[in-house]
């Protein structure tokens, strides 16, 4: 099968959505974020593109409790935040949206756009021309 029709359907059928945490921004580059039972301080840390250290060292935690407020890094891109859809431990698909670039994609991916060109370089040939409806494969570590 191709690799882009394999991409196809797990983005659409064989895959779970990775919802991300949001923030309440408080300054610059930073927020806070309300922690549930299902918080780890590696996935809260992947949410914010940041180390469970950086949580730990910023907050004064050795462990994660739910039902507190606790000081992360907030990314603001333009009011989006894009979400992806897993398809392996590591990586999902997202779908191209009619006004997304290249860089902003990669922001909210925590990376950069050379790493989303080398990680679909069939799909992208060129960094600064990308087409709505189009699948690409993203960094995806969270949840």
């Amino acid at each position: 099968m191709r690799a882009d029709v394999f991409l196809v359907f797990t983005a659409l059928f064989g895959s779970s959505a990775a919802f991300r945490r949001s923030c309440r921004k408080s300054g610059e580059g930073e927020g806070w974020y309300y922690t549930t039972n299902s918080d780890t301080l590696e996935a809260v840390a992947a949410d914010f593109c940041t180390k469970p250290s950086v949580i730990q060292q910023w907050n004064h935690l050795t462990t994660l409790k739910p039902g507190v407020n606790i000081k992360v890094p907030c990314r603001y891109n333009a009011g989006k935040q894009r979400d992806c859809r897993k398809n392996t431990a590591t990586d999902g698909a997202y779908v191209i949206v009619s006004g997304d670039m290249l860089k902003d994609i990669a922001y909210d991916f925590c990376t950069n756009s050379d790493v989303l060109q080398r990680m679909n370089s069939a799909k992208i040939p060129n960094k600064d021309v990308i087409f709505p409806n189009t699948v690409i494969q993203v960094p995806c570590s969270w949840n």
